[in-house]
């Protein structure tokens, strides 16, 4: 039996969310699924403290973040049930379609392995999340003056890149309240929406 009550955003339950979709309100559950991943992936860095900016505060775990927030952001694209087998295939499209990370983008035409969005699933995704560890000399820094991505060194700007995830979502939270419920937007949020009430059920031992 499912439990209704089971918060899928901070104060939004299940039941809540199946009552605004009943009421198709576009704009409470774009601000829903808006928290629901600035609240898990994005929040938790920005806490305003010295102490705990110098001393907790660390680039790897906010791009191990990053990197989870891509991969769910593209499975609401899509609708996926999940980003298993996937996920290469999510960041190459993620660089190639949102317009903040232009400089990520794949412009070549052979589609090979020395791709940036490749490379950068291998040697950051795929470094941090299996290994704790960057791979290739590419490297992840917080410091203010440094860009979001430098081409020549392979470094990233923690800080930067999580800024700009945060604009997709804005954004992406606006094209939700003003598409319409019928748009290609709308059934893939809804239809992964469904997947994830779905995770919320026991299962008995």
């Amino acid at each position: 039996m499912m439990d209704k009550s089971i918060e899928i955003s901070k104060g939004v339950t299940i039941e809540d969310y199946e009552l605004l979709c009943d009421n198709k309100n576009k704009a409470e559950i774009a601000e829903m699924v808006y928290n629901r991943f600035y609240d898990r992936y994005l929040k938790p860095f920005s806490f305003a403290n010295d102490d705990f900016k110098k001393n907790y505060k660390n680039g790897f775990s906010m791009m191990a973040s990053a990197c989870l927030l891509i991969e769910t952001y593209m499975a609401f694209q899509y609708g996926a049930k999940s980003t298993k087998g996937k996920g290469k295939k999510y960041f190459k499209n993620f660089f190639n379609e949102e317009p903040e990370f232009e400089i990520f983008k794949d412009i070549s035409t052979n589609n090979g392995k020395n791709t940036i969005p490749y490379k950068f699933y291998y040697n950051i995704r795929c470094g941090i999340m299996h290994q704790g560890e960057t791979n290739e000399g590419w490297t992840i820094t917080r410091k203010k003056d440094s860009p979001l991505f430098d081409k020549t060194t392979f470094q990233i700007n923690a800080h930067k890149f999580q800024k700009e995830l945060d604009n997709v979502l804005l954004r992406y939270k606006n094209e939700l309240q003003t598409k319409d419920w019928t748009d290609e937007i709308w059934i893939n949020l809804v239809r992964k929406m469904d997947y994830v009430i779905k995770n919320c059920k026991k299962v008995e031992l």
